[in-house]
């Protein structure tokens, strides 16, 4: 199994939604969930992006994304990185690619982490 990761585009807002709903669900709070598709797109594709995502694509197939955005410490006065990841059997629709599946996360944190230190964090 081939996995690649991408930055998320304007196009993948329906999936990035359907990632948070299936966190939510999972973490028992789908009752809580009120961002909708337009706000998810002006958040992220806006005039002035809040935040990022990377998709984990596993053989052509979204199976794990990462939402990250930056915050400013004055503490510390430095960039934090802050995020929300989650790995997403169904969204593959493959029983196979569960035990794949546990291997993404810490390729995602890396890959964030990645991301991160190219944007200053």
């Amino acid at each position: 199994m081939e996995t690649v990761f991408r930055k998320a585009v304007k196009d993948d807002v329906p999936m990035i939604l359907k990632f948070i709903k299936e966190l939510a669900e999972y973490e028992k709070l789908a009752h809580q969930v009120q961002v909708t598709g337009d706000v998810l797109a002006e958040s992220l594709f806006g005039s002035r992006p809040y935040a990022e995502v990377i998709f984990a694509v596993i053989d052509g197939k979204e199976a794990g994304f990462a939402l990250f955005f930056n915050n400013f410490s004055t503490s510390w006065a430095s960039r934090e990185y802050i995020s929300k990841i989650s790995i997403s059997y169904r969204s593959t629709g493959e029983e196979a690619l569960a035990g794949n599946c546990s291997g993404l996360l810490p390729l995602l944190q890396l890959r964030m982490a990645s991301e991160g230190s190219n944007g200053g964090c």
